[in-house]
């Protein structure tokens, strides 16, 4: 399990003990001192893959609309009735999956919050060990960690 599933596991339960040892220095420091590949725009295989899934949706049922008449004009309606759902379908799926990441967003933020409030230290260790991985040191990098940390609100 990952110091942040721990840390998120103990919130959720109020395990004081899960959320302290999530926050040991040397945790903190070998979860964030490692390669992440971010993302940097939007997610290309997904785009293609809905795509394609639409189109297969739409053809298969035009095809078997195609199948058991003779009528273009019934097969043309199926297409365009086929197509008007998907679209309903993947707009559908959007948007929950959004409310989802912003609640997602929301109960972290709540985490976060409660960590700040009951292990500073640690949480203060997690800013260190963030920044020092972007190359602060020295007197740069306690100046940030003032000021990230002089406000527990922000």
């Amino acid at each position: 399990m990952s110091r942040v599933s721990q840390a998120r596991t103990g919130y959720l339960n109020r395990d004081l003990m899960a959320i302290s040892r999530a926050h040991e220095k040397e945790r903190i420091h070998r979860s964030i001192h490692h390669k992440e590949d971010h993302q940097t725009s939007f997610n290309l295989p997904e785009i293609i893959l809905g795509g394609q899934d639409g189109i297969v949706n739409v053809l298969g049922v035009i095809l078997g609309v195609a199948a058991a008449t003779v009528s273009s004009k019934i097969v043309l309606v199926a297409g365009l009735a086929a197509t008007f759902a998907e679209s309903v379908s993947m707009a559908a799926v959007a948007y929950t999956s959004k409310i989802a990441e912003a609640d997602y967003y929301q109960s972290e933020l709540e985490r976060e919050r409660y960590e700040i409030e009951k292990f500073p230290q640690g949480e203060r260790e997690e800013i260190k060990a963030l920044y020092e991985n972007y190359g602060f040191k020295g007197k740069v990098l306690n100046e940030i960690i003032e000021r990230i940390t002089a406000d527990k609100n922000t």
